[in-house]
Protein backbone atom coordinates (compact mmCIF):
# COMPACT_ATOMS: atom_id res chain seq x y z
CA UNK A 1 0.00 0.00 0.00
CA UNK A 2 2.69 2.37 1.09
CA UNK A 3 4.37 1.66 -2.24
CA UNK A 4 1.17 2.43 -4.66
CA UNK A 5 0.58 5.66 -2.82
CA UNK A 6 4.78 6.62 -3.19
CA UNK A 7 4.78 6.00 -6.71
CA UNK A 8 1.40 7.52 -7.45
CA UNK A 9 2.37 10.56 -5.40
CA UNK A 10 6.28 10.78 -7.68
CA UNK A 11 4.49 10.34 -10.89
CA UNK A 12 2.01 13.16 -9.70
CA UNK A 13 5.00 15.76 -8.96
CA UNK A 14 6.35 14.70 -12.05
CA UNK A 15 3.56 15.63 -14.29
CA UNK A 16 2.23 18.47 -12.26
CA UNK A 17 2.93 21.90 -12.27
CA UNK A 18 4.17 22.25 -8.65
CA UNK A 19 7.39 23.21 -6.55
CA UNK A 20 10.50 20.46 -8.01
CA UNK A 21 13.28 21.77 -6.78
CA UNK A 22 14.43 19.49 -3.56
CA UNK A 23 12.98 20.66 -0.27
CA UNK A 24 16.05 21.76 2.18
CA UNK A 25 14.87 22.77 5.90
CA UNK A 26 18.47 24.15 6.95
CA UNK A 27 18.34 26.51 3.72
CA UNK A 28 18.49 29.42 6.52
CA UNK A 29 22.20 28.07 7.32
CA UNK A 30 22.91 27.13 3.83
CA UNK A 31 20.94 29.79 1.40
CA UNK A 32 23.50 29.49 -2.07
CA UNK A 33 21.08 26.35 -2.58
CA UNK A 34 18.55 28.53 -3.64
CA UNK A 35 19.83 32.01 -4.15
CA UNK A 36 23.01 33.06 -6.14
CA UNK A 37 23.74 36.29 -4.53
CA UNK A 38 24.79 34.85 -1.09
CA UNK A 39 28.06 33.80 -2.87
CA UNK A 40 30.84 35.35 -1.17
CA UNK A 41 28.72 37.11 1.69
CA UNK A 42 30.66 35.24 4.14
CA UNK A 43 33.95 36.86 3.05
CA UNK A 44 36.69 34.53 1.90
CA UNK A 45 36.39 31.12 0.60
CA UNK A 46 33.35 28.13 2.22
CA UNK A 47 32.41 25.06 1.71
CA UNK A 48 28.65 22.96 2.17
CA UNK A 49 27.42 19.79 1.97
CA UNK A 50 23.77 18.48 2.48
CA UNK A 51 22.48 15.24 3.47
CA UNK A 52 18.76 14.80 3.63
CA UNK A 53 16.30 11.82 4.05
CA UNK A 54 12.64 12.80 3.54
CA UNK A 55 9.47 10.71 4.14
CA UNK A 56 11.06 8.13 5.87
CA UNK A 57 8.98 5.19 5.83
CA UNK A 58 7.93 5.37 2.53
CA UNK A 59 9.41 2.58 0.27
CA UNK A 60 12.40 3.94 -2.40
CA UNK A 61 11.82 7.89 -0.45
CA UNK A 62 13.55 10.64 -1.82
CA UNK A 63 17.17 11.27 -1.10
CA UNK A 64 19.32 14.37 -1.75
CA UNK A 65 22.78 14.87 -1.54
CA UNK A 66 23.89 18.61 -1.97
CA UNK A 67 26.92 20.62 -1.71
CA UNK A 68 28.63 24.04 -2.77
CA UNK A 69 31.50 26.14 -2.76
CA UNK A 70 32.04 30.01 -2.88
CA UNK A 71 34.78 32.52 -3.01
CA UNK A 72 35.16 35.92 -2.90
CA UNK A 73 37.64 38.55 -4.42
CA UNK A 74 38.47 41.31 -6.25
CA UNK A 75 38.61 43.54 -2.86
CA UNK A 76 35.50 42.01 -1.87
CA UNK A 77 33.60 43.11 -5.18
CA UNK A 78 33.00 39.64 -6.60
CA UNK A 79 32.44 36.39 -5.83
CA UNK A 80 31.95 32.90 -7.78
CA UNK A 81 29.70 30.23 -6.33
CA UNK A 82 30.03 26.63 -7.84
CA UNK A 83 26.32 24.22 -6.74
CA UNK A 84 25.50 20.72 -7.51
CA UNK A 85 22.72 18.38 -6.43
CA UNK A 86 21.79 14.92 -6.64
CA UNK A 87 18.39 14.05 -6.29
CA UNK A 88 16.93 10.25 -6.08
CA UNK A 89 13.14 9.09 -6.23
CA UNK A 90 12.03 5.77 -6.64
CA UNK A 91 12.40 5.44 -10.20
CA UNK A 92 13.42 9.39 -10.96
CA UNK A 93 16.93 10.85 -10.41
CA UNK A 94 17.89 14.84 -11.09
CA UNK A 95 21.34 15.57 -11.05
CA UNK A 96 22.59 19.31 -11.33
CA UNK A 97 25.46 21.66 -11.60
CA UNK A 98 25.14 25.62 -11.29
CA UNK A 99 27.45 28.00 -11.09
CA UNK A 100 26.81 31.61 -9.65
CA UNK A 101 28.88 35.12 -10.14
CA UNK A 102 27.81 37.47 -7.45
CA UNK A 103 28.72 40.98 -7.25
CA UNK A 104 29.10 43.01 -4.25
CA UNK A 105 28.05 46.98 -3.54
CA UNK A 106 29.35 48.29 -0.02
CA UNK A 107 27.32 50.78 1.54
CA UNK A 108 26.91 52.21 4.90
CA UNK A 109 25.55 49.62 6.95
CA UNK A 110 24.50 47.23 4.21
CA UNK A 111 26.12 45.48 1.85
CA UNK A 112 23.73 44.48 -1.34
CA UNK A 113 24.90 41.91 -3.26
CA UNK A 114 23.45 41.11 -7.06
CA UNK A 115 23.92 37.69 -8.61
CA UNK A 116 23.21 35.87 -11.78
CA UNK A 117 23.90 31.81 -12.55
CA UNK A 118 24.28 29.42 -15.08
CA UNK A 119 23.26 25.59 -14.62
CA UNK A 120 23.34 22.28 -16.13
CA UNK A 121 20.64 19.48 -15.10
CA UNK A 122 19.55 16.26 -16.03
CA UNK A 123 16.76 14.12 -15.75
CA UNK A 124 16.01 10.59 -15.99
CA UNK A 125 13.12 8.13 -14.91
CA UNK A 126 12.87 4.49 -15.07
CA UNK A 127 9.09 4.36 -15.56
CA UNK A 128 8.89 0.95 -17.08
CA UNK A 129 10.70 -0.43 -14.37
CA UNK A 130 7.94 0.72 -11.94
CA UNK A 131 5.47 -2.32 -11.44
CA UNK A 132 2.45 -0.54 -10.87
CA UNK A 133 -0.56 -2.05 -13.48
CA UNK A 134 -3.55 -4.19 -12.55
CA UNK A 135 -3.08 -7.66 -14.39
CA UNK A 136 -4.06 -7.61 -17.29
CA UNK A 137 -3.78 -3.57 -18.02
CA UNK A 138 -1.32 -1.10 -19.58
CA UNK A 139 -0.50 2.56 -18.49
CA UNK A 140 0.59 4.05 -21.34
CA UNK A 141 2.74 6.77 -19.20
CA UNK A 142 4.71 4.09 -17.82
CA UNK A 143 5.82 2.55 -21.32
CA UNK A 144 8.86 4.28 -21.84
CA UNK A 145 11.49 5.86 -19.61
CA UNK A 146 12.94 9.53 -19.65
CA UNK A 147 16.11 11.43 -19.93
CA UNK A 148 16.41 14.56 -20.28
CA UNK A 149 19.39 17.12 -20.35
CA UNK A 150 18.57 21.29 -20.05
CA UNK A 151 20.09 24.50 -19.37
CA UNK A 152 18.59 27.26 -17.14
CA UNK A 153 19.55 30.99 -16.31
CA UNK A 154 18.67 32.38 -13.07
CA UNK A 155 19.00 35.42 -11.16
CA UNK A 156 19.44 36.89 -6.94
CA UNK A 157 19.46 39.64 -4.52
CA UNK A 158 20.76 39.74 -0.91
CA UNK A 159 21.41 42.68 1.26
CA UNK A 160 23.05 41.94 4.37
CA UNK A 161 24.99 42.81 7.50
CA UNK A 162 26.73 41.13 10.40
CA UNK A 163 22.68 41.19 12.03
CA UNK A 164 20.19 41.10 9.34
CA UNK A 165 19.49 39.56 5.66
CA UNK A 166 16.84 39.99 2.91
CA UNK A 167 17.27 38.17 -0.24
CA UNK A 168 14.87 37.02 -3.44
CA UNK A 169 16.22 35.11 -6.21
CA UNK A 170 14.42 33.18 -9.11
CA UNK A 171 17.43 30.21 -9.60
CA UNK A 172 14.73 29.13 -13.02
CA UNK A 173 13.83 31.61 -15.29
CA UNK A 174 13.14 29.36 -18.65
CA UNK A 175 10.03 26.63 -18.72
CA UNK A 176 12.09 23.51 -20.10
CA UNK A 177 10.52 20.44 -20.99
CA UNK A 178 10.33 17.57 -18.77
CA UNK A 179 7.98 14.67 -20.04
CA UNK A 180 7.73 13.07 -23.27
CA UNK A 181 5.46 15.58 -25.57
CA UNK A 182 5.46 12.80 -28.41
CA UNK A 183 2.69 10.99 -26.17
CA UNK A 184 -0.83 12.63 -26.43
CA UNK A 185 -2.02 10.10 -23.68
CA UNK A 186 0.59 12.37 -21.04
CA UNK A 187 -0.11 15.37 -19.63
CA UNK A 188 2.84 17.78 -20.73
CA UNK A 189 5.53 18.00 -17.44
CA UNK A 190 8.06 21.36 -17.91
CA UNK A 191 10.29 22.95 -15.03
CA UNK A 192 9.15 25.87 -13.88
CA UNK A 193 10.18 28.82 -12.27
CA UNK A 194 10.25 28.69 -8.52
CA UNK A 195 10.80 32.27 -6.17
CA UNK A 196 11.82 32.51 -2.75
CA UNK A 197 12.51 35.31 -0.43
CA UNK A 198 14.14 34.47 2.65
CA UNK A 199 14.40 37.39 5.86
CA UNK A 200 16.31 37.30 9.21
CA UNK A 201 18.28 38.35 11.99
CA UNK A 202 20.48 37.70 14.78
CA UNK A 203 19.09 39.22 17.74
CA UNK A 204 21.47 39.61 20.97
CA UNK A 205 19.74 38.84 24.33
CA UNK A 206 22.60 38.96 26.49
CA UNK A 207 26.07 37.63 26.49
CA UNK A 208 25.25 34.69 26.43
CA UNK A 209 22.41 33.71 24.15
CA UNK A 210 21.32 35.43 20.64
CA UNK A 211 18.09 34.30 18.85
CA UNK A 212 18.04 34.26 15.30
CA UNK A 213 14.40 34.38 13.78
CA UNK A 214 13.91 33.37 9.89
CA UNK A 215 11.14 33.25 7.31
CA UNK A 216 11.41 32.08 4.06
CA UNK A 217 8.40 32.56 1.46
CA UNK A 218 8.34 30.21 -1.71
CA UNK A 219 6.16 29.70 -4.68
CA UNK A 220 5.92 28.44 -8.42
CA UNK A 221 3.30 28.65 -10.79
CA UNK A 222 0.14 27.21 -10.32
CA UNK A 223 0.95 26.48 -6.45
CA UNK A 224 -0.25 28.59 -3.59
CA UNK A 225 3.17 30.19 -1.63
CA UNK A 226 4.34 28.30 0.95
CA UNK A 227 5.34 30.11 4.19
CA UNK A 228 7.96 28.91 6.45
CA UNK A 229 9.13 30.16 9.81
CA UNK A 230 11.25 29.53 12.92
CA UNK A 231 13.61 30.57 15.27
CA UNK A 232 17.24 29.08 16.72
CA UNK A 233 18.59 29.93 20.19
CA UNK A 234 22.29 30.04 20.74
CA UNK A 235 24.08 29.43 23.36
CA UNK A 236 27.17 31.16 23.87
CA UNK A 237 27.75 31.77 20.07
CA UNK A 238 28.34 27.98 19.82
CA UNK A 239 25.09 25.75 20.62
CA UNK A 240 22.07 26.17 18.78
CA UNK A 241 18.78 24.79 19.25
CA UNK A 242 15.57 25.93 17.33
CA UNK A 243 12.01 25.25 15.72
CA UNK A 244 10.18 26.12 12.81
CA UNK A 245 6.93 25.49 10.66
CA UNK A 246 6.19 25.03 7.18
CA UNK A 247 2.77 25.42 6.65
CA UNK A 248 0.73 22.45 6.05
CA UNK A 249 3.61 20.53 5.30
CA UNK A 250 6.09 20.19 8.65
CA UNK A 251 7.10 21.04 11.81
CA UNK A 252 10.68 21.49 12.35
CA UNK A 253 13.54 21.27 14.65
CA UNK A 254 17.32 22.14 14.22
CA UNK A 255 20.51 22.01 15.79
CA UNK A 256 23.83 23.41 15.36
CA UNK A 257 27.13 22.84 16.97
CA UNK A 258 29.74 25.80 16.07
CA UNK A 259 32.95 23.65 16.67
CA UNK A 260 35.38 26.59 15.76
CA UNK A 261 35.01 30.33 14.19
CA UNK A 262 35.96 27.61 10.69
CA UNK A 263 33.91 24.00 11.07
CA UNK A 264 29.90 24.10 11.65
CA UNK A 265 27.67 20.94 11.93
CA UNK A 266 24.07 21.15 11.52
CA UNK A 267 21.31 18.64 11.90
CA UNK A 268 17.50 19.04 11.16
CA UNK A 269 14.46 16.81 11.67
CA UNK A 270 10.84 17.21 10.14
CA UNK A 271 8.01 16.22 11.38
CA UNK A 272 4.95 15.33 8.63
CA UNK A 273 1.78 17.52 9.23
CA UNK A 274 0.51 16.84 6.29
CA UNK A 275 -1.84 13.87 4.54
CA UNK A 276 1.40 11.82 4.42
CA UNK A 277 1.66 11.84 8.24
CA UNK A 278 0.03 8.38 8.60
CA UNK A 279 2.64 6.79 6.28
CA UNK A 280 5.62 8.47 7.08
CA UNK A 281 7.82 9.03 10.04
CA UNK A 282 9.42 12.42 8.47
CA UNK A 283 12.89 13.45 7.31
CA UNK A 284 15.72 13.83 8.78
CA UNK A 285 18.97 16.48 7.15
CA UNK A 286 23.04 16.83 7.90
CA UNK A 287 25.23 19.76 7.40
CA UNK A 288 28.49 20.40 7.53
CA UNK A 289 30.56 23.16 6.43
CA UNK A 290 33.76 24.22 6.58
CA UNK A 291 35.29 28.03 6.32
CA UNK A 292 38.74 28.52 4.90
CA UNK A 293 40.79 31.79 5.69
CA UNK A 294 40.57 33.49 9.02
CA UNK A 295 37.31 32.17 9.42
CA UNK A 296 33.66 33.32 9.66
CA UNK A 297 32.61 34.15 13.58
CA UNK A 298 29.02 35.75 13.17
CA UNK A 299 25.67 33.66 13.27
CA UNK A 300 24.14 34.37 9.91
Amino acid sequence: MKKSIFFGLMFLSLLATAQQDPQYTMSISNPLAINPAFAGSRGEQDVTLVYRNQWMGLDRSPKTIAGNYQTRYSDGKLATGVSFFGDKMGAFNRNGLTVSQAYHIKMPTWTLSLALNADVEQLTAGLSSVNHTIAGEMDNAFTGDLKRTYFNFGFGGYAYNDRFWLGFSMPHLLRQQWGNQSNSDIQPAYQVAHDYIQAGGVVNINPFVDVKPYTTIKWAQNVTPQLEMGSTVYWKKQWGMGLGYRVGDALTLNAEAIVNEHFRVGYAYDRTVSGLSSFTRGAHEIMLRYHFGKGYKGLR
